[in-house]
């Protein structure tokens, strides 16, 4: 690891830690929109807290009660209907109802749990439950005859023909019908909604769709579950795009919208129009404290009602790629795979070898060991050119040695010699560059692709139980700032290897026209230390196993093919050679004579 590698690294550290900084700052920076938010959350609470107090009401005689008590907002046209839970369910999910708005108070999703990290022993299961928070809102608004209706204020008759399926039957304040049906597609997270409003005589034939769906978290690292949480969209004519992550922000779209998705880490809820939705309003207003509450998604939109009717499905399940793009409309951008060019390779290269791979092997940590090894065969022929030039570098050592001895008192001049030396033997010394910089956009690629995919939310490798989340190797009795609470061993391993290489690597360099250079190149993996403790294990166990064939590479690497015998021999061989005119060494050669000429001009004109 040369010069430029160091730069590049330090480089790479900073913008991380600035990526970091200005993430947790735009979590904050909303406060006392949050708090007068949350003043009107509390408001709507009380009114909604009967209905809430109702439905864990056991015996008759607090029942009625309840019902007596009811807001007098809610309207029911039959006095015989009484306020209740109730489910459909398919083997994927489990939606739970209630008659009062006719709204989805719960969904369960049978084949993912949530685990719940607790101060000692290991982490605690429990099932995993969406749009189950008491303030969120379903509510179409509906405008006939200049009677404003609000289905959040009507008390709906039920009826339920199948266990998939169910339908909310109620009546506006003068008679007329609004009904809505729910109804579970078999072996899928999609859930088939319609509206029906026979007779209403809509104006402008279309109802108002309010949304309001509180996030909260299903994840151990909440901090980051928070940098992954936003309402995505989909305009007509449009890329799919999204809200600010884990900030504040809000979006009046002009243009028709195919669906709009409120959307966490690994799951989201989507509404998918069957036509467009048309005036959407968009906002995100994200909680400031420390608990597990992320952020609040409201909706606002107008869905079009044709022969009394208007229809949408409901995606409510994991963010799966393959899942997500059968829906078409470029939902499959809901999985974070990042931006740009690093958002391509994961969606086109990296999740698809991995795909590959998961089909032979089913433990996810050793499908990262054999991708490692499939890394380092494709790099191999550079690793070689490497490996050659560092073998060279270490031949030519007393060369080195006998220069830094002669111009121990003029580094620059050192630096001219040694430029002259390597010229003559003909060596590179930055050569061993290449394979270093080409896995950088792998690194950086991984690190969106491990928290983003699924496939490896809650797969245990060794002794990390979650390779999407950082490994808990150790509890710690406090929480370290910038560090944590936890010990990640994987982060451990990958620091500890990174010193070894960089020993093996560096060995043979001379650092004495920038001493602080050898030391900075050994610090860099410290600093990193405090980043990748919070990072996916899974990350951290691929860097880790790099590392380790890094080490074994070099060492085995240059005693199999290049011996310092044979080195010596090459470079006399190189030096014998008649030398080519030109080149970067030579052009890089006279650029720091003609330095070294200034340098010395203006240090004898300040003599004079």
């Amino acid at each position: 690891m040369d010069r430029n590698n160091i730069i590049g690294f330090a480089l790479i550290f900073v913008v991380l830690l600035l990526w970091s900084y200005f993430n947790a700052k735009q979590t904050q920076n909303q406060l006392a929109q949050t708090r007068i938010q949350d003043s009107i959350a509390f408001i709507k609470a009380q009114d909604d807290s009967v209905m809430h107090q109702f439905l864990q009401a056991k015996d008759s005689v607090s029942s009625q009660k309840m019902v007596n008590s009811l807001p007098s907002r809610i309207f029911s046209s039959d006095s015989t209907i009484k306020p209740g839970e109730y489910s459909i369910e398919n083997n994927l999910v489990k939606l739970s109802f209630n008659n009062i708005g006719g709204k989805i108070t719960k969904a369960e999703l049978k084949k993912y749990f949530k685990m719940n990290e607790v101060a000692k022993g290991p982490d605690e299961k429990s099932p995993l439950y969406l749009l189950n928070h008491p303030d969120n809102d379903w509510n179409f608004k509906l405008d006939a005859n200049n009677l404003k209706v609000n289905s959040r204020d009507i008390l709906f008759a039920v009826n339920q023909p199948s266990p998939g399926s169910i339908e909310f039957i109620g009546k506006t304040q003068d008679g007329r019908t609004i009904n809505q049906s729910y109804k579970l597609e078999p072996d899928k997270y999609i859930l088939d909604y319609t509206l029906n409003t026979p007779g209403s005589s809509l104006q402008n034939s279309k109802a108002t769709l309010e949304w309001t769906n509180i996030i909260e978290s299903q994840e151990k690292n909440v901090s980051y579950e928070k940098t992954r949480t936003s309402l995505h969209y989909k305009e007509a004519g449009e890329d799919s795009d999204h809200l600010k992550w884990g900030s504040s922000d809000e979006e009046k779209l002009t243009k028709p919208v195919k669906w709009v998705a409120t959307a966490q880490q690994f799951f989201n809820t989507s509404l998918i129009a069957d036509r467009n939705f048309e005036n959407v309003s968009l906002k995100s207003s994200p909680f400031t404290d420390k608990g597990t509450l992320i952020t609040q998604l409201s909706t606002v939109a107008d869905l079009a009602v044709q022969n009394d009717q208007a229809a949408l499905k409901m995606y409510i399940g994991p963010n799966e790629f393959s899942l997500l793009k059968a829906q078409g409309e470029q939902m499959e951008n809901i999985v974070a795979f990042g931006a740009s060019i690093l958002g391509t390779v994961n969606r086109y290269v990296v999740r698809p070898v991995f795909s590959f791979l998961s089909s032979f092997i089913s433990n996810k940590g050793l499908v990262i060991l054999l991708l490692t090894f499939l890394v380092k065969l494709i790099l191999f022929p550079l690793s070689y050119k490497m490996l050659h030039s560092q073998a060279k570098m270490g031949a030519l050592k007393p060369e080195m040695a006998h220069l830094k001895e002669k111009f121990k008192d003029d580094p620059k001049q050192m630096q001219m010699e040694s430029m002259k030396i390597y010229r003559e033997f003909g060596v590179n010394p930055l050569g061993g560059c290449m394979p270093m910089v080409l896995q950088m956009p792998i690194w950086l690629a991984l690190y969106q692709f491990f928290p983003a995919s699924i496939e490896f939310r809650q797969s245990s490798f060794l002794w990390a139980n979650d390779l999407s989340s950082y490994d808990v190797f150790a509890k710690l009795p406090f929480v370290l700032p910038f560090y944590g609470g936890h010990v990640s061993l994987f982060t451990l391993i990958w620091v500890a290897s990174t010193l070894v290489y960089t020993f093996y690597t560096t060995k043979d360099q001379d650092f004495s026209a920038n001493p602080a250079m050898k030391y900075m190149q050994y610090l860099m993996p410290l600093f990193f230390l405090f980043f990748f403790n919070n990072s996916a294990s899974g990350l951290t166990a691929y860097m880790s196993f790099s590392n380790i064939l890094n080490i074994g590479q070099t060492v085995g690497g240059k005693a199999l093919f290049f011996p310092l015998s044979k080195m010596k021999q090459e470079l006399h061989a190189a030096k014998a050679k008649p030398k080519k005119k030109g080149g970067f060494q030579e052009r890089l050669e006279s650029m720091m004579k003609e330095q070294q000429q200034k340098t010395d001009t203006k240090q004898k004109q300040i003599k004079k």
